[in-house]
């Protein structure tokens, strides 16, 4: 489940959902392409960010090593089972342990409501932004210094981020083949609120992913060159649509305003994700980021 595998799907109801897909093809013949993504579905409420705050998070990753040890007692117990070794004290060891595991436990039980959050901030920020490259490129069509020459551009709003990186999966699969020959490559935009400031993902460790390093030192370059607050860090816990991409080693990155590494927003899965904190200019600077890749993209054509 923590990464992001469907195998207890049948567990659950199924629903249907859809990926939002624009196009823009450029002036000439067609050499490349840049797909910009983000995800216009919202979470349900994280209680124990909303409650917890900081210790919240800190709950996750105590959870994530109460798992990793109940696993090895398991085996051990199995192994020792087997060769029919008694350990006594061993395993007294690790029931003290799960004991001490029992509050997490507990904290796990009520981790989210089913009460979903607006989103504003995670992630109609990031659908805003593309909404804004689309109306920037198509009033500048005839501006031969900003519309693309040899770049098409897909401007994507994926489905079912929240529920596992669904709608990329799919998306992902389905146009496989197509991604790579059309030497293909992506950024992807989530959770953007604060101006001058900007997190550019080299890595996912939560699933597994580890970014293009020429797509994330592009974006960094331009980011700074553009004078914004940018860090290259990774995401410690949980996932990105752009995820899907770089474990199928299509070139990739995220980019976002959430520094999960250093602090938790107050906004981030709680009811206080609203549009109120969500500022207008940061939007701008995330799609001019957006835009100047586009055009590094086309003068490599």
């Amino acid at each position: 489940v923590m990464k992001y595998h469907e195998i207890f799907d049948f567990l659950f109801p199924k629903r249907e959902s859809n990926n939002i897909i624009g196009t823009i093809n450029p002036k000439n013949e067609i050499e490349n392409t840049v797909i910009f993504s983000a995800h216009h579905d919202s979470a349900f409420e994280f209680n124990t960010f909303y409650y917890l705050k900081r210790f919240g998070q800190i709950t996750i990753n105590v959870g994530y090593v109460g798992v990793a040890i109940m696993f090895v007692a398991i085996i051990l117990k199995l192994v020792f089972f087997l060769l029919s070794i008694e350990q006594p004290v061993l395993f007294l060891v690790f029931g003290i342990i799960f004991i001490f595991f029992i509050p997490i436990i507990l904290v796990y039980l009520f981790f989210h409501s089913y009460k979903p959050v607006l989103g504003a901030f995670d992630n109609l920020s990031g659908v805003a932004i593309l909404l804004g490259i689309a109306k920037f490129l198509s009033e500048n069509k005839n501006n031969t210094e900003i519309f693309p020459k040899h770049t098409r551009v897909y401007l994507i709003s994926f489905a079912g981020e929240e529920a596992g990186l669904r709608g990329a999966k799919r998306y992902v699969k389905t146009h496989y083949n197509e991604l790579v020959s059309n030497q293909t490559t992506i950024v992807n935009m989530d959770s953007i609120a604060k101006r001058d400031f900007i997190v550019i993902h080299n890595k996912e460790s939560g699933i597994g992913a580890k970014h293009d390093l020429v797509v994330f030192e592009t974006l960094l370059e331009i980011a700074q060159n553009l004078n914004l607050n940018a860090k290259l860090l990774p995401l410690p816990f949980g996932a990105t649509d752009g995820a899907v991409f770089s474990k199928k080693n299509i070139p990739a990155a995220s980019i976002g305003g959430l520094n999960l590494k250093e602090e938790l927003a107050p906004y981030y899965h709680t009811r206080n994700d609203t549009p109120s904190v969500v500022e207008k200019e940061a939007l701008g600077q995330f799609a001019q980021v957006c835009t100047e890749y586009l055009k590094f993209v086309d003068n490599q054509s």
